[in-house]
């Protein structure tokens, strides 16, 4: 009997230790990479990063780093058909509510430069930004400039 007993209890440890919630406040983010044609950015091996930023405060080089803006950095991998899910921590457990700057993590260069603009990479540089809202979908299409 006790051994069952014992089986069962670590059955249910294990249960709800693979089964987590979504921590609170935090919701799916997804979106899409186009040209300025609208066609997607495809088979380009490439990293999203959303880093969090204070849009009244949009000059400030990543506050986020000393600690003055709440929030954590997500990131996602692109996939071959230009879209992308963030995750914060683990897969599946989304981004926290607030404003990011966006910047496109992309290493293939064409013989004519670079895929995608160099000024994406970096915080102080990309021009993209997404207000991640706890109600509603978060899916974002950003154009880019080549």
């Amino acid at each position: 009997m006790r051994a069952i007993t014992t089986t069962n209890f670590l059955l249910c440890l294990f249960t709800i230790g693979c089964w987590e919630q979504r921590p609170e406040g935090f919701v799916p983010v997804t979106g899409v990479f186009q040209y300025p044609n609208g066609s997607p950015l495809t088979d380009v091996p490439a990293f999203v990063r959303f880093d969090p930023y204070d849009p009244e405060n949009p000059d400030t080089d990543e506050p986020w780093r000393s600690g003055l803006l709440p929030g954590k950095s997500c990131r996602g991998e692109l996939t071959p058909n230009g879209h992308f899910e963030l995750l914060t921590l683990r897969p599946g457990d989304g981004v926290a509510v607030g404003h990011y700057k966006v910047m496109l993590l992309a290493e293939i260069s064409a013989s004519d430069g670079p895929i995608v603009n160099e000024r994406y990479k970096l915080y102080e540089n990309t021009p993209l930004t997404a207000h991640v809202k706890a109600d509603g979908k978060n899916h974002f299409v950003f154009q880019l400039e080549k």
